[in-house]
Formats: C-alpha cells, sequence, structure tokens
C-alpha cells in the first residue's frame, strides 16, 4: 500500500533506500543553568582533598606527626572507600548481563528477559 502513496517514478525504484532521513534537535531544558551547584560543589571538595594529600601528607612524614599521618591516611581510606562504591554502582548492570550470558547462553530470550528484570 506503501507504492500508492508515491510517486510512479520511486515506487519502482528498488535501488532507493525506502527509510527517510530523521533530523533530531535537542533542547536543554534549563539553559540559565548550565553548571549545577552540585558539581562546583564536588569539585571544591575533591581539590581541597587533593591540596590535603599534596601538602598536608608530606608535612606529617617531616615533622613525625603521628596524629596528622593517620588522619591523612583516613582520609585516604574513606575517599578509597566512595571511590570503589561509586565504581562498583556503575559496573553492576554491566556484570549483571555477563553473568546473565555465561550462565544462561542456552536459554530462550524470554526467559533471560525475566530473568534479568528481576
Amino acid at each position: 500500500m506503501d507504492a500508492l502513496k508515491q510517486n510512479l517514478n520511486d515506487a519502482l525504484d528498488t535501488r532507493k533506500s525506502k527509510t527517510a532521513a530523521v533530523k533530531v534537535k535537542l533542547y536543554r531544558s534549563d539553559p540559565s543553568r548550565a553548571i549545577s551547584g552540585q558539581l562546583i560543589l564536588m569539585g571544591c571538595a575533591l581539590a581541597s582533598f587533593g591540596c590535603v594529600i599534596y601538602y598536608v601528607f608530606p608535612l606529617a612524614l617531616l615533622s613525625f606527626n603521628l596524629g596528622l599521618l593517620l588522619n591523612v591516611f583516613f582520609l585516604l581510606i574513606l575517599g578509597m572507600l566512595l571511590g570503589l562504591t561509586v565504581l562498583s554502582l556503575n559496573a553492576q548492570p554491566l556484570l549483571e548481563k555477563f553473568v546473565l550470558f555465561v550462565f544462561f547462553f542456552w536459554e530462550n530470550a524470554a526467559v533471560k528477559s525475566i530473568t534479568a528484570k528481576n
């Protein structure tokens, strides 16, 4: 029925692509808020964390201040814990798909889909 809606030359041409081009235009919901406050706050927090490691850690080593050194190590461990938590939250969907592929490769697509949704 699609051939009846076109002109004769386009309907008889079999080598021409049948799909039309799609033009997509993206709009920002609120262009006045290009940079969020959370982004600035997180950047300042990470910059201060880097300054503490770069300045306070050598200071604690040179002055033999064990309390300051342990506080810096504690902050490092907390930073690593936060980073690994964010990494695991981002890697979880990929690992779920991999495990689903490894253990359910013989099942049909419906079983894989139901298992993935649960």
